[in-house]
């Protein structure tokens, strides 16, 4: 279970830095009143933030926001494929088949059971289970998410969309960097 962290002011999160990031969308007529509950049933909050300039222009009628399970989301479930460029790291590899035990097969194994235990993480479930309950909610017709890393300027390099019953813990673990994933009741092009 993750610590519940109370609601902070805008400017003790504002960190500019070496970290990732979780941002999302939301259309600018919810009324956060009506989705709080959702969000503080998974140990979450939403603040304000800026959004990317590519956003507003494609989607003028949303309002950007960041989670604030954590002051960010480095070494999180979300974001570690990012970092370590898939489930074994380069290092991982090299030491593995250095092991004259080892042959691909065994190595294709221990990547199969690293990305298991990753999707039964804890705080994968927790988006996983967060995203759907909170679409169906009745509030809310879609919601977006996108990894970044913490910088002044924001930017979204593509948009991918997924209707609801196709959000899976393995699409959540495997969200690309700089890309905006949209997940709504059905999906619109």
């Amino acid at each position: 279970m993750f610590i519940n962290t109370s609601p902070l002011k805008k400017e003790s999160w504002e960190v500019k830095g070496i970290c990732y990031y979780i941002t999302a969308t939301l259309p600018k007529k919810v009324k956060m009143e009506n989705i709080r509950p959702v969000l503080y049933k998974y140990w979450m909050d939403f603040l304000p933030q800026d959004c990317p300039e590519e956003l507003l222009e494609k989607r003028s009628n949303n309002v950007c926001f960041r989670p604030i399970e954590h002051h960010c989301y480095c070494d999180t479930t979300l974001e570690i494929l990012n970092r370590r460029g898939g489930v074994l790291t380069k290092k991982d590899l090299k030491r593995l088949k250095k092991n004259p035990e080892m042959n691909e097969e065994r190595i294709a194994r221990i990547a199969e059971q690293r990305m298991q235990e990753l999707e039964n993480a804890a705080e994968t479930v927790q988006w996983f289970e967060f995203l759907r309950e909170f679409l169906r909610c009745g509030e809310v017709f879609h919601i977006g998410l996108f990894i970044h890393w913490a910088s002044d300027s924001l930017v979204i390099n593509e948009t991918k969309r997924f209707k609801k019953e196709d959000i899976t813990k393995e699409l959540l673990l495997n969200m690309e960097q700089d890309v905006l994933y949209e997940f709504m009741m059905e999906v619109q092009y």
